[in-house]
């Protein structure tokens, strides 16, 4: 049974920068979201491990429900990935058809704030298992991403930071940082549907990865530019859609870690993450 049941807070302000200290999501329980996305990766690999470069191209759904109302007002979601193909291709070669049924269909639960703070997660480890599960985390998280602590006023560039962390799996926890620039606008996409808000940011972001031990599984920098937007609701804000360019240099230990070799990685990304059906 479809409960109807919005979860957010009242007194939203409709005009950003004026009496909104704490911009929040608004959810509908039970209800399934989908959103169609699409994600285009490319790989350099350089260091003690010289490989060849290649590209990866993935499509298909992520679909979410909210689970379950924590006392505190958080929110459980069980969010999965369906209908997924994707391509890889090798020095710019014809591009070869990835096996991706161990994929389709697996899901993880996040805990979540109403301004999107991840405060938990579980099963990260059971895409690892799938193979290519590594290929959608960013778009997981992409599709209930971090809101500001207030929006920006028309002009004004807002700055923030927060820290990111869950676990990658196989006993690996990752820690992220992310330093951003919140600003009105409609980023690069260039425009923005009637009636929906457009919020671009810029951050830059590291992030450390290591093992039970302490020790250092990977280390990485990098850019992300991206735009969100929403469409307004008396609850609170809904995503539309999210679209972004991620830009990061990765190290990774050698299996002779007393050699103090690394492999280096260049990493860039494209993703687009579109709601489906929904109210106007």
């Amino acid at each position: 049974m479809l409960l109807g049941l919005a979860v957010g807070l009242s007194g939203f302000a409709a005009v950003p920068g004026e009496g909104l200290s704490a911009p929040h999501y608004s959810f509908v329980e039970n209800q399934v979201e989908s959103f169609r996305f699409q994600l285009e990766r490319r790989v350099k690999t350089g260091g003690e491990l010289d490989l060849a470069p290649f590209m990866t191209r993935l499509e298909g759904r992520v679909q979410r429900y909210l689970a379950r109302v924590f006392r505190d007002g958080s929110f459980g979601f069980v969010t999965r990935v369906v209908e997924l193909s994707g391509t890889e291709s090798f020095n710019n070669e014809a591009a070869q058809a990835l096996d991706l049924g161990g994929l389709d269909g697996r899901s993880i639960s996040l805990r979540l704030a109403r301004t999107g703070e991840l405060l938990d997660s579980v099963a990260w480890s059971y895409l690892r298992t799938a193979g290519g599960g590594d290929l959608v985390d960013g778009t997981l998280l992409a599709s209930l991403p971090r809101l500001p602590e207030r929006l920006p006023a028309a002009g004004e560039e807002l700055p923030q930071s927060y820290r990111l962390s869950f676990d990658y799996g196989a006993g690996v926890r990752c820690d992220q940082l992310w330093v951003l620039v919140y600003r009105l606008g409609a980023g690069f996409s260039g425009s923005c549907g009637v009636g929906c808000m457009p919020l671009a940011y810029r951050a830059e972001l590291s992030e450390r990865c290591a093992d039970r031990s302490g020790g250092d599984e990977r280390t990485a920098t990098g850019v992300v530019e991206g735009e969100l937007e929403f469409k307004r609701r008396r609850a609170g804000l809904e995503l539309r859609a999210h679209r972004w360019d991620r830009r990061l240099q990765r190290s990774l230990p050698v299996a002779d870690r007393s050699s103090g070799a690394s492999v280096l990685q260049e990493l860039d990304s494209r993703g687009t993450l579109i709601a489906e059906g929904g109210a106007p």
